[in-house]
C-alpha cells in the first residue's frame, strides 16, 4: 500500500498489479466516491487493461472488499506506527493516549482527509449495506475502543461498568468526530481540538473502580 499517509514504499522495489489497483482504486474513491467507481478509470488510474484488474479481482464487489480491507489495515498500522514518525513508547495510559491523539492529528492533515473521506464513504455502505459490510466495520471499531480503553487506564473487565462502558463511548465520538469536522472544514483548528480532546479524556479516567 502506498498513497500518501499510507505506507511509503521504497523506489526500488516494484509494487505488484494487485497494489496498483488498489492504489488506483483508492484514488478514484477518494476523488469520486464509491457511487462514481468505474472499471475503466481504475484501469487508466492503474496504467493496467481491464482485463487486468478482472483477473486479479473477479467482480467490483471483490475489488471493493479488498479496498475495505486495505484501508482498515492502514488505518490499524497508522494507529501503531504513523508514516515517518515513530508512535509514542511504553505501557502507561498517558503515553497510549498521546499515540491516540498523534494519530488523529496525522488523519487531519490532506492526505489523511483523503484517506477518512474514503473511510467514511465506506462507513455510510456498511450501514445500509450488506452484513458483512457491516461486520467488517464493527470489528474495526471494536479494536479501536479497545484501545481507547487501555488509553483510559482501564482493565480488561471494563466492560462490566456502565460508566466506563458510556466513557469508552465518548472517547470514541471524540477522537472520531474531530478528523470528520477536518474533512467537512479544513480550517478546523485541529491542535486546539485534540488539546481539549486530551482534557476530557483525562476527566474521563476519574471513575470509580468496578464492585
Amino acid at each position: 500500500m502506498g498513497v500518501g499517509v499510507l505506507a511509503e514504499r521504497h523506489d526500488d522495489v516494484e509494487s505488484s498489479p494487485q497494489e496498483r489497483i488498489l492504489e488506483a482504486t483508492f484514488k478514484v474513491v477518494r476523488e469520486r466516491t464509491l457511487s462514481a467507481l468505474r472499471m475503466p478509470l481504475i484501469a487508466k488510474v492503474a496504467g493496467v487493461s481491464s482485463a487486468t484488474i478482472h483477473y486479479h479481482f473477479v467482480s467490483k464487489a471483490n475489488l471493493l472488499q479488498a479496498l475495505s480491507d486495505w484501508l482498515l489495515a492502514a488505518l490499524a498500522e497508522l494507529r501503531i506506527v504513523p508514516t515517518g514518525r515513530q508512535a509514542p513508547s511504553g505501557d502507561t495510559p498517558a503515553e497510549k493516549l498521546d499515540a491516540l491523539l498523534l494519530f488523529q492529528r496525522m488523519l487531519c492533515d490532506s492526505d489523511g482527509r483523503g484517506m477518512l473521506r474514503v473511510f467514511y464513504d465506506f462507513w455510510v455502505q456498511a450501514a445500509g449495506g450488506s452484513r458483512e459490510d457491516a461486520v467488517r466495520m464493527h470489528e474495526h471499531f471494536g479494536l479501536y475502543r479497545d484501545q481507547i480503553r487501555q488509553a483510559l487506564g482501564y482493565d480488561e473487565h471494563w466492560f462490566q461498568d456502565p460508566d466506563r462502558r458510556i466513557n469508552v463511548a465518548i472517547a470514541l465520538s471524540l477522537l472520531e468526530g474531530g478528523p470528520l469536522q477536518s474533512v467537512v472544514d479544513p480550517a478546523m483548528d485541529v491542535d486546539a481540538y485534540l488539546d481539549r480532546v486530551k482534557d476530557l479524556m483525562k476527566s474521563l479516567t476519574t471513575v470509580s473502580v468496578p464492585k
